[in-house]
């Protein structure tokens, strides 16, 4: 949350291709936040999730910012989860 930057990771295994729309990553990411993803363990997706989840809301997408805190809040990073419920709006 240091800045307000978005980059996609080039060598991210949730994501084939960087052209993909912020509407196709956030969708993208809800998969992985529900363990939809046979591929991955719950864990796996958790991690996954929250790496989609943080770019986009770095990005200024409020849902996916929302999401992110969630999940903090559920690893009891209640001080992270409360900037990001805030950020989110």
């Amino acid at each position: 949350l240091k800045n307000n930057t978005f980059e996609l990771e080039k060598n991210s295994q949730s994501r084939k291709s960087t052209n993909m729309s912020v509407d196709e990553i956030y969708a993208k990411a809800i998969l992985f936040r529900d363990n939809k993803i046979p591929e991955f363990t719950k864990e796996q997706s958790t991690i996954e999730a929250e790496k989609m989840f943080l770019e986009l809301g770095e990005k200024g997408h409020s849902r996916a910012m929302h999401n992110y805190a969630s999940i903090q809040q559920k690893k009891g990073k209640y001080k992270l989860a409360l900037e990001c419920y805030t950020q989110a709006g």
